[in-house]
């Protein structure tokens, strides 16, 4: 599992910072991820989250855990902090 942290600079939301740091037309589906402020699926299946100042891509490899069913389950709990 890979979890990586970007600035949130002047995006108003996470439609805008998708459209300006990846390839155009990437289409997102809308998740639930703890308190943050947006969510979304990318088509690769990783996800993204907008948090007041940030942006955190979580991105989980296939290997001998099912990392996709343990954490898909505990995306509720996450408390996103400055």
């Amino acid at each position: 599992m890979i979890l990586s942290t970007y600035e949130r600079g002047s995006s108003a939301d996470l439609a805008s910072w998708v459209g300006a740091n990846f390839k155009p037309g990437t289409n997102l589906e809308r998740i639930s991820w703890g308190n943050s402020v947006e969510a979304s699926r990318l088509p690769d299946g990783r996800r993204i989250a907008l948090t007041p100042h940030h942006v955190v891509i979580m991105d989980l490899h296939s290997g001998l855990l099912d990392l996709e069913s343990e954490m898909s389950t505990r995306l509720g709990t996450w408390k996103f902090s400055f």
